[in-house]
């Protein structure tokens, strides 16, 4: 079975601790590891909020969000192996449903910082990066100890398909574009089907679909359009 290394284990690259395929470290580790091991590597190691973001010097954003992805592509060019790295649908700034040719407009310094990485990657023209923009929510699954303290501040919202994006949707889509001949690019990846599990509605008394109050100043989130990466194969239509 071939191998992936995935460097960082913030929130988003605990959900590769899951997956037999890939092997895990930080930010500090990676450069000792022998690439000839692995068929693919993820950067998951960001500074991943706008509140961090706002707290961390300008110097230490880039460097997180930008410099590190750079660094990463170029090993993996050198090794010929596909690389995929994590932007944000705040690239767009305002709600709506959003394709990936869609204008973007960041608000803030994480979804700048994002930009810039996008920008910069391209450069590169690397026909094996893969660059998935995804929703702001993205840890959430049917598990309860997914959710966290933050279930009590959220509230009701009517239509929140395509703002989120679940633990195993992300898990597969991350797998199929290593593991496929799809093309490189940008892609908008969410979950298309929204579930809540019964728990929420039983200790909140909620009825219906709920989002987060208040992600990073949006409400709801923007909603991104998939159809490009189910045609890619890399997200189940």
């Amino acid at each position: 079975m071939e191998r992936y290394l995935v460097v960082g284990r913030g929130l988003v690259g605990s959900i590769f601790s899951e997956a037999s395929q890939f092997d895990l470290v930080s930010h500090e580790e990676w450069y000792n590891r022998n690439l000839d091991n692995y068929g693919g590597m993820v950067c998951a190691a960001a500074i991943s909020s706008e509140t961090a973001c706002q707290k961390a010097r300008m110097e230490d954003v880039l460097k997180a969000n930008v410099q590190l992805p750079m660094q990463m592509l170029r090993v993996a060019k050198s090794n010929n192996i596909s690389f995929v790295v994590f932007s944000t649908s705040g690239v767009y700034r305002s709600a709506g449903f959003r394709r990936e040719e869609d204008d973007i407009s960041p608000n803030n310094r994480y979804a700048g910082s994002k930009v810039f990485m996008e920008y910069a990657l391209q450069n590169e023209a690397y026909p094996k990066l893969f660059i998935f923009r995804i929703p702001f929510v993205v840890l959430f699954s049917t598990r309860p100890n997914d959710f966290g303290s933050k279930v009590a501040n959220w509230q009701k919202c009517e239509d929140v398909t395509g703002s989120i994006v679940y633990r195993a949707d992300l898990l597969n889509a991350v797998l199929r574009a290593l593991q496929s001949e799809a093309p490189g690019g940008i892609y908008n990846i969410a979950s298309g089907a929204v579930h809540f599990p019964s728990f929420l509605e039983d200790r909140f008394g909620w009825r219906g679909d709920i989002v987060p109050a208040n992600s990073l100043g949006k409400t709801p989130n923007s909603r991104l359009d998939v159809s490009k990466a189910k045609n890619a194969k890399l997200l189940l239509p």
